[in-house]
């Protein structure tokens, strides 16, 4: 995840939040799946979803709430570490969001479910 972080950090000191902003969506995916410290990465997410926000890049917002949603869920089943929003997946509205986009953000949906359910140990 290092290569992933400078591509991050470059990305924001050059002025190309996009690219900065999928590399914070690939961190986070590849620091769930390489066991890295999970409050450690909560925090990490919260710290890149405000970056998206300052941005207002809300493209990726959906993916990286669901990974967040997931992190939480194998904390403490999201009791004290849950998103202040309800929704983790919020429904698309801009000019992007299509088939195609919304099959996209149900495959994450399934694979961070598919993630909570074989460590929590519930279907």
């Amino acid at each position: 995840t290092e290569n992933l972080r400078k591509g991050f950090e470059v990305g924001i000191s050059g002025g190309v939040s996009t690219i900065a902003l999928y590399n914070s969506l690939f961190i986070i995916k590849t620091a769930i799946f390489s066991g890295e410290n999970l409050q450690a990465l909560l925090m990490e997410v919260d710290y890149h979803l405000e970056v998206m926000n300052r941005f207002h890049h809300t493209l990726l917002l959906p993916y990286l709430l669901g990974y967040r949603e997931t992190i939480s869920t194998l904390i403490d089943k999201g009791h004290s570490t849950g998103s202040q929003s309800n929704t983790a997946y919020p429904p698309g509205g801009d000019s992007t969001s299509g088939a195609v986009e919304a099959h996209r953000r149900k495959e994450v949906m399934f694979m961070n479910r598919t993630l909570q359910s074989f460590w929590c140990g519930y279907s």
